[in-house]
C-alpha cells in the first residue's frame, strides 16, 4: 500500500448551518480530498439536503452518509432518497447504515431494536431498490430505477455488525477503539475484501481538546458492551460522563474522560505527529480510507487543517 492508495475524506456532524457545511465541503474538495462524509442525525439537519447543495456547489468529491439507521425511516426511502441525490448532483454517494444512537434516536423516543436482523433487511432492501429488484418487504413499480452511482457501507463497532458487514455491505466506516482496531477489521474482512474508511476526531491543539473531551463517552455508550473498557474506561464512569453533560456540566463530564480514552479514540497531537498516526494506522490496518472527524467554529478552516494533515500522512505512507 502507498499514500496514492489510500483515500482521505473529512466527516461532520450536522450540528452547523447547512451553509457552513457546504462551505466546509467546498474547503474540502480544493484541498483535494475524496470524499465528504455527514452524519445522519435523526432530527439535526437532514444530510439527504445538505449533501445535494453539497454536490451542486462542488464539482468532483464523493458524497458519504454515516451513518443511517433503519429506525427513523423504512430503508427502500433511505435508499431512493441517496440514489436521487446522486442522479440530482451527478456524484458517486456512500450511503452507511448502522444501528443509530442516543442522538439521532433519542429525540423520538426509538431504540436500536434487533440491530443485526434490522441492519441484515436494511441493506438487502436497499440493494434491492437500488438494483430495481423485488425482495421480501420490496416490490419495484413501474417507477422503478438502477443507480449504480450509491454503494451500500455498514457503520458500526461491534463483532456481529463488522461480521455483518464483510458478509452484505461494500465497505466498513468505523470509529473503533485502537486496542481493538484489529480483531474487529480481521471480522470484517472473514468473508471477502471490503473498503475500510478509519474514522478519528481529530484534535491538534489543547483548544480542541478541552472543546471535545466532555463528549468523548457519547461514541461509547452507544457501542456494545466492552467497548468503553477497551478505549480505557469503565462503563459506569461513561454513563456517569453523560449525565453529567446532560446536565450541563462540561467540566465534569470532562474529568470522567482521561488521556488513555483520547490516545484510543482519537488523533491527539501536532500536525505532525497527528499525521504520523493517522500513517500508522493505516499501514498497520491497511485500510482503504482515512477520514478526520472536524467539529466546531469556522468549520471551512478547520477542514483546510485536517486536510493538511492527512495530506501529509499520506506521503509517509
Amino acid at each position: 500500500m502507498t499514500g496514492t492508495d489510500v483515500r482521505t475524506s473529512i466527516w461532520i456532524f450536522p450540528d452547523r448551518s447547512a451553509d457552513e457545511i457546504v462551505q466546509a465541503a467546498i474547503a474540502a474538495e480544493d484541498a483535494g480530498m475524496d470524499t465528504f462524509w455527514l452524519g445522519d442525525e435523526g432530527v439535526a439537519r437532514d444530510p439527504f439536503t445538505v449533501l445535494t447543495a453539497v454536490g451542486l456547489a462542488t464539482t468532483s468529491i464523493e458524497l458519504g452518509i454515516a451513518v443511517s439507521n433503519p429506525y427513523m425511516r423504512h430503508p427502500a426511502l433511505t435508499a431512493s432518497t441517496a440514489a436521487t441525490v446522486a442522479e440530482i448532483t451527478g456524484r458517486s454517494l456512500h450511503l452507511a447504515f448502522g444501528p443509530g444512537g442516543t442522538a439521532s434516536l433519542g429525540p423520538v423516543g426509538l431504540k436500536a431494536v434487533n440491530p443485526v436482523p434490522s441492519l441484515r433487511d436494511a441493506l438487502r432492501i436497499a440493494r434491492a431498490v437500488l438494483d430495481a429488484k423485488p425482495t421480501e418487504g420490496f416490490e419495484p413499480g413501474s417507477f422503478a430505477r438502477r443507480e449504480e452511482r450509491v454503494d451500500l457501507w455498514m457503520g458500526a463497532r461491534g463483532p456481529l455488525l463488522a461480521s455483518l458487514a464483510g458478509r452484505d455491505a461494500d465497505g466498513f466506516f468505523t470509529q473503533l477503539p485502537k486496542p481493538i482496531l484489529g480483531p474487529m477489521l480481521k471480522r470484517v474482512r472473514a468473508s471477502r475484501p471490503v473498503n475500510i474508511a478509519l474514522c478519528y476526531p481529530l484534535i491538534l491543539d489543547e483548544d480542541a481538546l478541552r472543546a471535545i473531551r466532555p463528549y468523548l463517552a457519547l461514541s461509547l455508550l452507544d457501542a456494545p458492551l466492552g467497548t468503553p473498557e477497551a478505549a480505557g474506561m469503565s462503563r459506569s464512569a461513561a454513563v456517569a460522563a453523560a449525565k453529567a453533560l446532560e446536565a450541563g456540566e462540561l467540566e465534569m463530564a470532562a474529568s470522567y474522560i482521561p488521556d488513555e480514552v483520547v490516545d484510543n479514540i482519537a488523533i491527539y497531537g501536532g500536525p505532525e505527529e497527528a499525521a504520523t498516526e493517522f500513517a500508522r494506522l493505516a499501514v498497520e490496518h491497511d485500510v482503504d480510507e482515512i477520514t478526520a472527524f472536524v467539529w466546531g467554529d469556522d468549520l471551512p478552516s478547520r477542514v483546510e487543517s485536517a486536510a493538511a494533515v492527512l495530506r501529509s500522512a499520506e506521503d509517509l505512507i
